[in-house]
C-alpha cells in the first residue's frame, strides 16, 4: 500500500509527484481523505461553538444562559 499526496483539480487527482513502481494506465483503488488545515484562534473557538448549537445571542447574553440573569 502506497500513501500518496496531491490535488483534486474537480475533476481528477494530480498526484504531487510520481509513485515509484506503478506503470502509467495501472489500474489503482483510490481512498481519497480531504487535508484540513486545524484552525487556530478565534476560528476554532467559533467552530465549537457553532458545534455546540448554542443560540446566536450568546455572546452578547451569555449571563443569562450561563447565570440564569434576565436578558439585557
Amino acid at each position: 500500500m502506497v500513501t500518496a499526496t496531491g490535488r483534486y483539480d474537480g475533476k481528477q487527482v494530480i498526484l504531487d509527484k510520481p509513485v515509484e513502481g506503478l506503470s502509467p494506465d495501472t489500474r489503482v483503488r483510490v481512498t481519497l481523505e480531504a487535508e484540513v488545515e486545524p484552525l487556530t484562534g478565534l476560528a476554532a473557538i467559533a467552530a465549537k461553538a457553532r458545534k455546540a448549537n448554542l443560540p446566536s445571542d450568546f455572546a452578547a447574553q451569555h449571563d443569562h444562559y450561563v447565570k440564569g440573569l434576565p436578558k439585557r
